[in-house]
């Protein structure tokens, strides 16, 4: 592994010429005899070499560790070696030997512009509409009907009722329900066959109507979506554009209700589709072969989701070190502070992106690749590539085969503000020393909170707490319902 430090400037030490010759063999301090040296050509010096440093060369061929200098005889000849020649070394600068003592470099102090852990004193119940605000609910509301409406006029015959922030809540509740429940079809959640079955579902929606939402929903306004793909070719031309401001809005709750401990992470994430665009991508080597490749800034003590980009297709480097360089300089922002430790994998480790990261009083720690420009010869550690990454994120996700690419994404969204208002809720519990939920459980209140809730909440939380309101709602609900008290109980719970 390589971690930042500046790289030190050293002149080179001269090498001793062939007529120069070599100097005597010294006695092993190991105690080990001295072997006779084998024939060599005529004109040459032949050399004893100790029998400890030819047999552990032996034994080290094959070996997938690092091999260090230190573990050789001073005298020993070199080990022959099927590696590529070394890269040329920066003007001025070399890497030191196992013989040489290190210097530790200086850790930068942390500092981070706000606390760390969440930035908030809210309910679960809220968590969810960190990410989803009104005001984002609201302008999906007005896209989808403005986009049903258009379709309508070109002849689509569909049943259609204007969409309502209270009823995409409710869609959105629905969806978070299908990740816990797996059904092979969509039509199978509204089922009356024994073997599926499902209640949840059919007191919600319709069939039709949920249907009709999905196909219906839109995220841009579909006034300025000609006025973007006008600009195809151009540099103006935004491949984002559907889904510009919903990215604007999830990335700013992000930012804004969590600062992160001082470790930090950086990979990428792929989020699962066939849809017919142009910058979905093919990742043989990864779990998700197929689907839409994110940059991701996430806690590393958590996973919590800290920022993003979506990768869009090769483009030329602002900064002429590469797209590795540039992911991580785009996600590393000035608001996080300074004095964090950024981890990351061999794709992006490279000594020029450490030597800046240190610059901007970063510390970077990340495994190494042995062909990268400026690295000296040596080989990796094996690391297992089916390495368990973004787990919660798949774990009851809400993901569903859709046509349109931008859908596959606004469902990976909501996954996001699911995952993050757990997190979150379980940052609170701790300050709180009270025990959490669990992620099922999480999910299970969430969606019942915000498709049952919602009306009633949205006039009476800004005049009463929330535990007047429940007990308000759900008094009525004790007389009728028997079992009510555990279900109560446990709201509660998830709730306070």
């Amino acid at each position: 592994m390589l971690v930042s430090s500046p790289i030190r400037s050293r002149s080179p030490s001269p090498l001793p010429s062939a007529s120069q010759g070599l100097p005597p063999c010294q006695p092993c301090p190991a105690g080990f005899p001295l072997k006779k040296p084998r024939r060599q050509a005529a004109g040459q010096r032949s050399v004893p070499q100790c029998s400890s440093a030819r047999g552990a060369a032996r034994r080290g061929r094959g070996r997938t560790r690092v091999q260090r200098q230190a573990d050789r005889c001073p005298s020993s000849s070199s080990s022959r070696s099927n590696s590529p020649p070394p890269p040329l070394p920066v003007q001025g600068e070399r890497w030191m030997d196992g013989s040489e003592q290190d210097e530790q470099p200086s850790v930068h102090p942390f500092a981070p512009a706000r606390t760390p852990g969440a930035q908030l004193e809210y309910s679960p119940l809220e968590l969810f509409q960190l990410t989803f605000s009104q005001s984002v609910v609201q302008t999906l509301c007005t896209n989808t009907n403005k986009k049903a409406q258009r379709r309508i006029d070109q002849g689509m015959k569909t049943p259609w009722s204007p969409l309502e922030p209270g009823e995409l809540y409710r869609y959105f509740g629905v969806l978070i329900s299908m990740g816990l429940v797996r059904c092979p079809e969509t039509r199978d959640y509204w089922s009356h066959a024994r073997c599926y079955s499902l209640p949840f579902p059919r007191t919600v929606f319709s069939r039709t109507r949920f249907e009709a939402i999905s196909w219906a929903l839109h995220i841009s306004d579909p006034d300025t979506d000609g006025q973007n793909d006008a600009l195809r070719g151009t540099d103006r031309y935004d491949r984002l554009f559907r889904l510009r401001q919903l990215i604007d809005e999830v990335v700013a709750a992000c930012r804004s209700f969590y600062q992160p401990r001082q470790q930090l992470s950086i990979d990428e994430r792929t989020v699962a589709t066939k849809a017919r665009i142009g910058f979905k991508q093919y990742m043989k080597a990864k779990p998700t072969k197929w689907g839409f490749k994110l940059f991701v800034l996430s806690d590393a003590c958590n996973g919590y989701t800290c920022d993003f980009n979506v990768y869009t297709g090769k483009q030329k480097s602002p900064t002429g070190k590469g797209q590795s360089h540039d992911a991580v300089i785009n996600l590393l922002t000035p608001y996080l502070g300074t004095g964090y430790q950024v981890y990351v994998d061999n794709w992006y480790t490279s000594t020029a992106l450490f030597q800046e990261l240190h610059g901007m009083r970063f510390g970077a720690c990340g495994t190494c690749r042995e062909n990268r420009k400026g690295y000296p010869v040596t080989k990796v550690n094996d690391m297992p590539r089916n390495a368990e990454r973004d787990a919660l994120l798949k774990y009851y996700s809400i993901r569903r085969k859709t046509m349109k690419w931008y859908k596959a994404l606004l469902f990976h969204f909501i996954d996001v503000a699911v995952i993050n208002g757990f997190l979150l809720h379980k940052e609170l519990a701790a300050q709180k020393q009270r025990r959490p939920l669990t992620h099922k459980r999480f999910r299970e209140f969430s969606l019942l909170l915000v498709v049952v809730l919602w009306v009633q909440l949205v006039d009476l939380v800004a005049s009463q707490s929330l535990s007047v309101t429940l007990a308000q709602w759900i008094a009525p609900a004790r007389r009728q319902q028997a079992g009510s008290d555990v279900f109560i109980a446990l709201l509660m719970v998830s709730i306070i």
